[in-house]
């Protein structure tokens, strides 16, 4: 969260307070005490804290410097707002801290959350109606407000599509057609519509067909109303009015207090607006009308005896529930997906963390023991059990290439593919060097294409289980995701093949950084250069790869001609700088390193290089990822070592299971795979057992005895759920 300071509110004489006045009082206080007078350089927003409160939202270092400066200089005498009787406090810190845990009940994960409730966007600002009109063959139909607030949603569209920014086009062919994106396209104009005809008024469904095309209509004049409302909001010259609002509504919304611990920051407090849904790849549901839902369909979460928030005017909660084992806040059924969606604490949140915090033990305790589970699965995949051999066999490809375990798709989702749903269309074999191409769509409609080198135990088992079955015919007939997991957990019940993909990118991480070392004097961007090198390996075998946007393509090509033009001219250290910048873009632009990073690498061993590199964090991570790995950067030291750091117990609460304490059968001694060899000596105990390895002390705290300041005992300033505005 970022630094706001606050000034409270003393008002001894009762009186009615014009809190625009107040903050613009306090705006002006801050500008006239400035070094620099000129307030379009002072990046900083008052808003109001509910009545208590003035704080200040600030964007930049340099200006929280400079606001820390005034702060130190304020005198009573600048406190006074003018002759009205009331003052201001000295400025204090709007603390919100990183709980690693709370002081809970046994077998709870809260026992009290206060709350002000989801915000509805579309019932405190209604759509504002531009009286536009939709053309079919020259005829005009005018539209309702209700129905323009859905026609906008398909303009919107039409926008973007026509800024060309957008690799997927739905409204108009695009360059690179082909019939699965004209299929697509179908499916999305035919889904739109038939859930705009819904919304028509009885003239509407008249003037228009219900199979109509969307694409036959002309959507000029409502375009070009929305983009003139668009540029003349951009004109607006004194944008402090809309960021005091949203920071109030933040203020108000977007926190709540757990187990007494306030400012614990929620990830979306703003229940989504109405709008087209698209999901990943051809989704069945692709263009239908996500509507907002109404408060009368959202259940709120809270202790026994919490106080309810109040509903928006006019309006009732559709439930109240107390599950003290749930961690989300606010929850309804997505009328597109009949899914449900959540209220969650953000990702640098205490539920994130902590969940975080023991997701990368999982990993590193799998590492300690991947030898001995290696040499197990390869004897399974040696096997004449059907069974076993699948299992051993799908286990490699989750190992060794970080292939998802695969899982059945949804109704309405797309069809996708993992390791254990695998189709013979997807495994193409070639024989020379046991070499295997894969080829299909996984999670989120991603394609997978890899030829990769695999064991001659793993080549032989996909000739076999190939024999006599047709294209679309599974190739891994006999087992499931379930299957795999259940064998992992007779190891150590913390062990699933997601805890594979974690393992296999930090390993990789870890290894790319032993040997990245900064020279001194390096600058912020080579740094990221550098490190962002380390990050694309684990990126591209976890296939994180995505298709470059056209704005990307002619940004890069811009950087190539202004760099003839500088080697032209001899100009040396432009060069060097278009050079670097041109690195930077081509290492990351066909792969999404940020996923990798957000998800699947340690953040511990990332922070630990950054200490004995002397390089701060905050270069390498974007804001949001350094806020939300806040517990790893306060908790982890230089001499940090991801291998060989003593395991912390993962099993805080009665909702981890405990170790297996199951033992193998005896097997024989076998080779290992060729690829991938841990570093570590295997665990000391019977290579026959599968008996978990003696628990070792931490150096580390426990995640329940956080480093991390307390909330500021000096404020009185209520939970910002509870704001009288």
């Amino acid at each position: 969260m970022s630094k706001k300071y606050c000034l409270r509110i003393n008002n001894p004489g009762n009186r009615e307070i014009d809190m625009d006045k107040l903050n613009d009082f306090v705006k002006q206080l801050y500008i006239t005490k400035s070094k620099d007078k000129d307030s379009k350089k002072l990046n900083f927003v008052t808003y109001s804290f509910g009545k208590d409160s003035i704080c200040l939202k600030i964007t930049g270092n340099p200006t929280l410097k400079n606001i820390e400066e005034i702060n130190v200089k304020l005198t009573e005498e600048d406190l006074q707002v003018e002759d009205s009787g009331i003052y201001l406090s000295e400025p204090y810190v709007l603390d919100a801290t990183q709980a690693l845990s709370f002081d809970v009940t046994p077998g709870r994960k809260w026992d009290s959350i206060i709350q002000r409730g989801p915000y509805f966007s579309e019932i405190m600002k209604p759509y504002e109606y531009l009286g536009a009109s939709l053309y079919l063959d020259e005829q005009e139909y005018k539209l309702t407000r209700e129905e323009e607030k859905f026609a906008s949603l398909y303009a919107k569209r039409m926008i973007a599509e026509d800024k060309g920014n957008i690799t997927l086009t739905y409204t108009k062919p695009s360059a690179n057609d082909n019939s699965a994106k004209r299929k697509a396209r179908n499916l999305f104009n035919k889904n739109f519509w038939s859930d705009f005809y819904r919304e028509l008024s009885p003239n509407g469904k008249i003037f228009f067909k219900k199979d109509q095309d969307p694409r036959e209509i002309d959507w000029t004049d409502l375009k070009e109303r929305m983009i003139e409302k668009e540029s003349n909001a951009k004109q607006v010259k004194d944008k402090d009015p809309k960021s005091r609002k949203d920071a109030e509504i933040l203020a108000e919304y977007g926190y709540v207090t757990i187990n007494n611990v306030p400012f614990q920051k929620l990830g979306n407090y703003k229940v989504e607006d109405t709008g087209i849904f698209y999901g990943r790849g051809g989704n069945r549901v692709l263009g239908k009308i996500k509507k907002q839902p109404l408060p009368e369909e959202v259940t709120l979460n809270m202790g026994e005896g919490d106080p309810v928030p109040p509903p928006p005017p006019g309006h009732r909660w559709g439930g109240i529930v107390h599950e003290h084992k749930n961690e989300w806040f606010a929850t309804w059924k997505d009328n597109v997906t009949n899914r449900n969606k959540y209220v969650w604490l953000s990702s640098d949140g205490a539920f994130k963390a902590q969940s975080d915090a023991k997701k990368y033990e999982k990993a590193r305790k799998l590492h300690r023991r991947i030898e001995e589970i290696r040499e197990d699965y390869m004897e399974y995949a040696k096997s004449d059990n059907k069974i076993k051999l699948e299992i051993g066999t799908v286990l490699y490809l989750i190992d060794h290439f970080g292939i998802r375990v695969g899982n059945e798709t949804d109704e309405d989702e797309a069809d996708t593919v993992g390791a254990t749903t695998l189709l013979c269309d997807n495994v193409q074999l070639v024989p020379n060097g046991n070499h295997v191409i894969f080829d299909f769509d996984g999670k989120d409609s991603i394609h997978f294409y890899k030829d990769l080198e695999v064991d001659p135990v793993i080549f032989k088992n996909f000739q076999e289980l190939k024999k006599k079955k047709g294209g679309s015919e599974q190739i891994f007939k006999n087992i499931t995701s379930k299957n795999v997991n259940d064998y992992l957990k007779t190891f150590d019940e913390d062990f699933s093949a997601k805890v594979f993909r974690t393992r296999l990118a930090s390993s990789i991480m870890y290894c790319a950084l032993k040997g990245l070392k900064i020279k001194e004097k390096s600058t912020k961007k080579n740094i990221k250069k550098e490190f962002a090198k380390a990050n694309a390996e684990v990126a591209e075998v976890l296939n994180h790869v995505r298709t470059p946007s056209g704005k990307a393509n002619q940004a890069l090509e811009k950087l190539k001609t202004d760099l003839a033009q500088a080697t032209l001219k001899k100009d040396a250290k432009k060069i060097q700088t278009l050079t670097e910048n041109i690195e930077i873009k081509e290492n990351v632009m066909t792969v999404a390193i940020n996923t990798s990073l957000s998800n699947y690498i340690d953040p511990r061993l990332v922070v630990s290089w950054t200490k004995t590199n002397k390089v701060d964090p905050r270069d390498i991570y974007t804001k949001t990822l350094f806020d939300k790995f806040k517990w790893a950067i306060d908790r982890t030291e230089e001499d940090w070592d991801w291998e060989t750091e003593p395991i912390e117990d993962v099993d805080e609460d009665e909702d981890v299971k405990q170790p297996s304490t199951r033992t193998a059968r005896q097997r024989p001694s076998i080779s290992r795979p060729p690829k991938q060899q841990s570093r570590l000596p295997p665990p000391q105990q019977s290579s026959t057992s599968r008996r978990p390895p003696p628990p070792q002390q931490s150096r580390l705290p426990p995640p329940q005895q956080s480093r991390l300041p307390p909330p500021p005992q000096q404020s009185r300033l209520p939970p910002p759920q509870q704001s009288s505005t």
